[in-house]
């Protein structure tokens, strides 16, 4: 098994195209992964908005060569289930047109995963169940889930601040009009803001119950969870109000 995912390891390693190097600039308002992959600086809060939001580069589909290579090694070391099949270039050409279309990477792991796991050469079925187990793991994917990472904390940190303003009762209510929906029901829901009957919001004063009471129990016990700080809510990369991730041990405890 070692001699054949070495062998399989020489026909797939020139499938994966080299990144393309570009010079460092700025991302500019036509997206381009190549650029931005190939940027040395850290990212502006500007570009990791741009690249958090763009759809991943599509991934060039194997070649027809390289493809039947492939195909080849693992058909001549896994036994057919019923010898009188189709072979040779027909057969080829039928799993070419269901699975020629996927990526070098995808096709690599398929043959891998095959050959490690197949005591027959697998239908097409079985090789389409396979590759549904492929997580894409590429830079471009890894560049992404940064700057997912720093847009999501950078509207934390504004989210907090606005919370704790909110708490200490210094926001005008300009301010407070120009706050997304979801902000205003969070503060609502912790005793800084009023719901007006015509569904907007006012601040309450520092000095009523609600807000002493629960400035109070923030100062006897740091929060078990930092990322909601124990409400239980916190905010998606679009500013929207889901449960946090602690909600179900919180529910069960």
């Amino acid at each position: 098994m070692q001699a054949i995912g070495t062998a399989l390891g020489r026909v797939t390693s020139g499938l994966l195209a080299d990144q393309k190097t570009a010079r460092s600039q700025p991302l500019s308002a036509t997206f381009d992964w190549t650029v931005a992959l190939a940027r040395t600086e850290p990212m502006t809060l500007a570009e990791a908005k741009t690249i958090a939001r763009s759809p991943l580069p599509v991934l060039a589909g194997c070649s027809d060569n390289a493809f039947k290579r492939q195909l080849l090694v693992v058909l001549a070391s896994l036994p057919k289930r019923n010898s009188g099949e189709v072979d040779g270039d027909l057969l080829v050409t039928a799993y070419r047109g269901k699975l020629g279309g996927f990526s070098a990477a995808q096709l690599a792991f398929l043959w891998d995963t095959v050959l490690e796991r197949c005591q027959w050469f697998p239908s097409i079925a079985e090789c389409l169940t396979i590759l549904a187990e492929w997580e894409r793991d590429d830079a471009a994917v890894k560049l992404q889930e940064r700057a997912k990472t720093m847009v999501f904390w950078e509207r934390q940190s504004r989210f907090d601040a606005t919370m704790a303003k909110l708490a200490s009762g210094k926001c005008d209510q300009a301010d407070i009009d120009a706050l997304p929906e979801s902000w205003c029901r969070v503060a609502e829901t912790r005793g800084y803001l009023w719901l007006n009957e015509d569904g907007g919001y006012t601040l309450r004063k520092p000095g009523t119950a609600p807000v002493r009471e629960l400035l109070e129990s923030q100062q006897r016990a740091a929060p078990k969870c930092r990322h909601c700080q124990d409400v239980g809510r916190i905010l998606t990369l679009e500013g929207e109000e889901v449960d946090c991730a602690c909600v179900p041990v919180m529910v069960a405890a």
